[in-house]
């Protein structure tokens, strides 16, 4: 485009990216000596700014959302982490390790553990990428020599997981589809916290201000969202609902108001959060709620009456005041269940800034968010009639000690301790985390077998293999399933970081990338290379190894003369011809007539290029 150098990697303009400040700007204004997020929370410098045109892929999210392509009038999921780039931008990935042991139903028990290996391309170049390790045992074979084979394999991080990088198209081609379904890509929480509401609650009020009191202003801010009035300090209530009422009463008093309910037909209620001056009682007259919402841009338009509005600076705020906020959400308009294991968050509603607030915020605490939209029905077993609305749905992924924490502050006892509900017929980890294998049925299952059971208990009940827990104000990587699709050729702007332990930055969506590089030996794509084998030189083989005496270079033996070089191990001296020696080349007596006399003769020279053979 510009005449830059080529290069590989790259993000389609117009993607925002996290600057070192937690600012996000465009891709293409960023300049060179700009320093982005790295996902150790650090900050990296670019060097190059590179532009070119490549090949593109997107990367979406991958959900269990199945009901909008069969029923076109249903909406599609909202709010899907998507990202644009070129198909050779590196991608940071985490794998789960799998080890799986079976009987093949033919004498001999099969061992598979999952391993980071070298992969060379159809266009020449090496790679690293997970595959499978296999090693076939007689069924005689003991339990314990089993597990001397495989326990120097085992991962011993949290979660046994690989952390890997790997190029987008690379990715879709050279890695099997179990592995691909196993791979999720890692999404960088915002741990940093940037006050706003705390120190504009001090200059405003003069006076510092408590964690309880900041506390107790952020749940008033997140149950105003969900059920207040936009005329002022005003909220929606149950009147049986004496948990909510109670909280909204405490937090109230906190901060010098007084509650008032005015009970409406059947089990509805109206708050009104008042202050006293000694003589008369107001309700949005010096109000500290009403201050806030006003100052701080509640109002999307910074005025009562306005429409609802959470500000971005939420996405970044002290980790106690989004949490806060959220509990306060979903305390009024939101409830949680545990299903099979999993903590199950719903808020619902009917303002889009709403949506989005839930959206990000959640996601900025390493929560899973997914959105989808419900049109107006009739609920003929509640009988009521629900509008528009929008249903947000959260869970723990890797971070449930934080979804904990949130619902921690909730004020109802049902939300604080979510009871156990069971659901046929619905994959409620729609969005969660955590690894699900989705291997073919017809796969052995080990558990069939109780020796086989008990190798396996011993690989996955190791205490090295549990999760890190999480500790206060930290957050573990969330991990997401994605699906790459191919698009077009198109223009790309790739960032050069400064070489440091860590190259990567962060888009907006919080997806991890990998630098840009600029193409340089061994990084090459060869659209003419050819593999072919350094013995024999066929180019048809189904398998392809290393070339034991070479090391990792390009070079590959087929299978054959790799069976034969295992047999043998030898090969001719000549480095131009590197012929392998069969067992049939070094035993003449299996030869008849003609044959026989010439390789006796020959006395074992290559019969290529008549070279004396080497050992080893």
């Amino acid at each position: 485009m510009n005449g830059d150098p080529e290069f590989i990697g790259g993000l389609a303009p117009g993607t925002k990216v996290f600057l070192a400040n937690w600012k996000t700007v465009p891709i293409e204004t960023i300049k060179v000596g700009d320093e982005v997020l790295t996902s150790e929370g650090g900050a990296a410098k670019v060097e190059a700014v590179l532009k070119g045109d490549h090949d593109l892929v997107t990367i979406r999210q991958n959900t269990r959302h199945r009901a909008h392509l069969k029923d076109p009038s249903v909406e599609k999921p909202w709010g899907i982490v998507e990202m644009t780039c070129s198909k050779r931008q590196k991608l940071i990935l985490s794998t789960r390790q799998g080890i799986k042991i079976y009987n093949n139903g033919r004498g001999v028990r099969v061992v598979s553990v999952s391993q980071l290996a070298d992969c060379q391309t159809k266009d020449g170049r090496i790679i690293k990428i997970i595959k499978e390790k296999t090693r076939r045992f007689p069924l005689t074979t003991e339990a314990p020599e089993i597990r001397d084979y495989v326990k120097p394999m085992v991962l011993r991080n949290e979660g046994r997981c690989f952390t890997w990088q790997c190029e987008a198209g690379d990715l879709e081609e050279y890695v099997n589809k179990k592995i691909r379904a196993a791979t999720r890509m890692i999404l960088q929480p915002i741990s940093i916290e940037i006050p706003v509401l705390g120190p504009w609650l001090e200059q405003s009020f003069e006076r510092n201000i408590t964690a309880g009191q900041l506390e107790a202003m952020a749940w008033l801010l997140g149950f105003w969202i969900g059920d207040g009035s936009r005329t002022g300090a005003i909220f929606a209530l149950h009147s049986r609902d004496d948990d909510v009422n109670t909280r909204l009463r405490e937090n109230a008093k906190v901060w010098g108001m007084t509650l008032r309910i005015e009970l409406g037909k059947g089990f509805s209620a109206s708050g009104f959060l008042q202050t006293y001056n000694g003589a008369v009682r107001n309700l949005n007259k010096d109000n500290p709620l009403v201050k806030v919402l006003e100052e701080l841009k509640f109002y999307g338009n910074g005025r009562r009456n306005g429409p609802k509005n959470v500000p971005l600076f939420m996405r970044t705020e002290q980790i106690a005041v989004r949490e806060a906020f959220l509990a306060g959400l979903i305390d009024s308009d939101g409830y949680c269940n545990i299903q099979n294991g999993c903590i199950h968050v719903v808020i619902k509603t009917v303002y889009l800034p709403i949506r989005d607030a839930i959206n990000f915020i959640g996601r900025s605490l390493g929560l899973t968010v997914s959105t989808n939209f419900r049109r107006a029905n009739f609920d003929e077993r509640s009988g009521v009639n629900h509008r528009d609305h929008w249903v947000c749905e959260l869970y723990g992924g890797t971070n449930h000690e934080t979804l904990r924490s949130m619902l921690n502050r909730c004020s109802c006892e049902r939300k604080r301790n979510p009871k156990l509900v069971y659901i046929r017929n619905r994959d409620f980890e729609e969005f969660d985390s955590d690894y699900q294998s989705e291997e073919n049925e017809n796969d052995p299952d080990p558990e069939d077998n109780d020796d086989l059971s008990g190798i396996m208990e011993s690989f996955e009940d190791d205490p090295e293999d549990d999760p890190e827990e999480q500790e206060d104000g930290t957050f573990n990587f969330g991990k997401l399933r994605f699906n790459i699709i191919q698009s077009c050729k198109s223009p790309v702007i790739g960032l050069v970081l400064s070489d440091t332990s860590n190259r990567t930055f962060v888009t907006d969506d919080q997806i991890v990338c990998g630098t840009a590089e600029l193409i340089t030996e061994g990084l090459e794509s060869r659209p003419y290379f050819k593999r072919r084998c350094l013995s024999c030189h066929t180019e048809t083989a189904k398998k392809w190894f290393k070339v034991p005496w070479l090391g990792d270079v390009f070079d590959r033996l087929c299978g054959n003369c790799r069976d034969s070089y295992s047999r043998t191990h030898m090969r001719c001296s000549n480095g131009l011809c590197n012929r392998v020696f069969k067992p049939i080349d070094l035993n003449p007596k299996r030869l008849s007539g003609r044959k026989r006399e010439v390789a006796r003769q020959a006395t074992h020279q290559c019969e290529r290029c008549g070279s004396s053979p080497l050992q080893g």
